[in-house]
């Protein structure tokens, strides 16, 4: 994973970011819960959980 820092804040996040909004369906905790571990095992640091 490569990563690039945040502005002038030192913190360093990965250029990929997963989204957590839905796509016409909702996860259950569990599925979620994988998702988010596969993600943090891939070394994705930039979630978005924006709710719009």
């Amino acid at each position: 994973m490569e990563y690039k820092f945040l502005g002038n804040t030192g913190v360093s996040v990965s250029e990929l970011c997963f989204g957590t909004m839905s796509f016409g369906g909702i996860a259950d905790e569990e599925t979620s819960a994988k998702m988010f571990h596969h993600c943090r095992e891939a070394g994705i640091n930039f979630f978005d959980c924006a709710n719009v």
